[in-house]
């Protein structure tokens, strides 16, 4: 049964085996590239590595665990032994999560039970967990265009990072209501730790950064629909341009009418998409529901076309 629940409902950021192969990553990835992810340089936590652990997973979605809790797997999939460091559950429940080069984890609180271990002020906040001590502080305190409120008490929903411009971008839906779209997308420089650019008046909860024919695009999952946007960056990191509709999920065979919580790339130019029944709501919390999962293939004509759809 712990090998089911690990399985199906656990967030994982990463599997790491010790002494296990892994494909080599590039040194660099030029800005003028013509197709390539911008996750190349994300290292694994150096707190991670001294554990001892076989295959490292963390997870903010194991059972019993609030917060963040680093899992040991064997080769099945079993979970061996699990551990949390005490300030991982300082933020109450955590959500999205991703890592820099120095392999320093970002994670935002997202509210899933209720608001008592999470509240409302707290939920637009980025909080940081050391490479090297493993301790989680926090980060930066996004500013959105309205205060957070019960009746949608999600903030910051969504992270991604880009070794390229060493940007972090989240996403925040403080202050979003059902007849006012007021979220936004915040670029943060780590090399400062401030904001440096933002995209306003659009709920957005999965975020992923890819190198394309066309230039650098930050792709991004509506929260109200099912439909992928992108827009161009450029050599900073910053928003240019106009956004462009991708394609919508529920348009795609076996598609469906999801929300895309999760947006990542492989090496191998290939586009994967978690995808949930989102509300705004305490009904719809991140992490705890059936997901969708899908997967595209980059075309030469800069668009992507459906490689396979599963439910889970």
């Amino acid at each position: 049964m712990m090998k089911q629940i690990i399985l199906s409902i656990l967030t994982l950021l990463f599997v790491a085996g010790c002494g296990a192969k892994t494909e080599p990553a590039p040194t660099s990835i030029p800005l003028d590239s013509p197709v390539g992810v911008t996750s190349y340089c994300q290292n694994i936590p150096i707190f991670m590595g001294e554990m001892g652990f076989n295959q490292p997973a963390l997870s903010t979605s194991l059972p019993d665990y609030v917060g963040a809790a680093l899992v040991d797997l064997d080769g099945a999939g079993n979970a061996l032994d699990v551990y949390q460091h005490p300030s991982w559950d300082d933020a109450g429940y955590l959500g999205p999560i991703t890592r820099d080069a120095n392999g320093n984890l970002y994670v935002s609180p997202v509210p899933k039970v209720s608001l008592d271990l999470n509240p409302l002020e707290e939920q637009n906040k980025i909080y940081r967990i050391d490479t090297v001590t493993g301790e989680m502080v926090e980060f930066l305190d996004v500013e959105g265009l309205r205060p957070l409120t019960a009746s949608n008490p999600f903030g910051v929903i969504g992270l991604t990072y880009d070794c390229d411009t060493n940007s972090l971008y989240a996403a925040t839906l403080a202050g979003s209501t059902a007849s006012e779209e007021v979220g936004r997308i915040v670029r943060i420089d780590l090399d400062t730790g401030q904001p440096a650019a933002t995209l306003d008046n659009m709920d957005v909860i999965g975020l992923g950064v890819f190198n394309g024919l066309t230039g650098k695009r930050l792709y991004y999952g509506s929260a109200r629909s099912s439909d992928i946007y992108s827009i161009p960056l450029d050599e900073q990191g910053d928003f240019v341009g106009e956004s462009r509709l991708e394609f919508s999920l529920v348009a795609l065979e076996g598609g469906g009418d999801e929300k895309a919580r999760r947006i990542s790339f492989t090496r191998d130019s290939m586009m994967t998409i978690t995808a949930i029944d989102f509300t705004y709501s305490l009904h719809s919390a991140i992490g705890d529901e059936p997901q969708t999962h899908y997967k595209l293939r980059y075309l030469p004509d800069d668009t992507w076309g459906i490689v396979e759809v599963s439910r889970k």
